[in-house]
């Protein structure tokens, strides 16, 4: 069973750096965004595919990422503590 545990906390760790990841290069690409605003959006705003404005998505994405990586840590513990008690 010991294996099981440590491939799903490697699996855990894993999506944990993939969101961890994706919510850094998101704020980095607001930042740029809101840099550029002036010159960029009109041309931007054309093809823009979202119903929030991008400051709005950003925060979202921040909590929900923040969210998942909560979760995935919660379940590396259950899964530690679960594998201990056996």
């Amino acid at each position: 069973m010991k294996h099981n545990t440590e491939s799903n906390t490697l699996d855990h760790s894993n999506l944990i750096n993939k969101l961890d990841n994706f919510r850094n290069a998101w704020a980095e690409l607001n930042e740029a965004w809101l840099e550029n605003d002036v010159e960029v959006s009109p041309t931007l705003e054309t093809d823009y595919p979202f119903d929030s404005c991008f400051n709005e998505l950003n925060a979202e994405v921040s909590i929900w990422t923040t969210q998942a990586i909560n979760a995935a840590v919660r379940q590396i513990f259950s899964d530690y503590i679960g594998d201990k008690s056996n």
